[in-house]
């Protein structure tokens, strides 16, 4: 069995009733990055005509967990089932990527909001019947 990524088993567990696991109290956040935009942003990276450089491709714009939950209850018309555990060891509390040298030489702008990549994404499940 395949490890699943975050937003897929949200969605998967909001469209079954199923309860989500947020560890803490909700208030993390993280990157979410729609896929076609980082697509966009490794291409652009590889055309790029300077050797050796780092470039972070992401969003730049980190999203609560709570926040993120919520918007896939609103996307889906279904209120989430919400189970809270603790903390994992580890965690950490905020990662987003500083896409500011991207931007600049790249001219890389993720273009995809969150509510309209979850949009996406459960077309794609429902086509796909992941």
């Amino acid at each position: 069995q395949r490890p699943e990524m975050a937003i897929h088993k949200f969605l998967n567990a909001v469209l079954t009733g199923a309860p989500v696991t947020l560890f803490g109290d909700g208030s993390t956040s993280r990157d979410y990055t729609y896929v076609l935009d980082a697509v966009d942003g490794i291409v652009q990276a590889v055309q790029h005509k300077a050797d050796f450089r780092i470039f972070n491709i992401g969003s730049g714009r980190p999203i609560q967990l709570r926040d993120l939950v919520t918007t896939i209850g609103h996307v889906i018309g279904k209120r989430p089932l919400l189970q809270f555990e603790s903390m994992q060891m580890g965690d950490v509390t905020q990662t987003f990527a500083d896409i500011s040298r991207a931007r600049e030489e790249l001219g890389y702008h993720p273009g995809t909001d969150l509510e309209t990549g979850l949009r996406s994404m459960l077309d794609w499940l429902a086509a796909s019947g992941a």
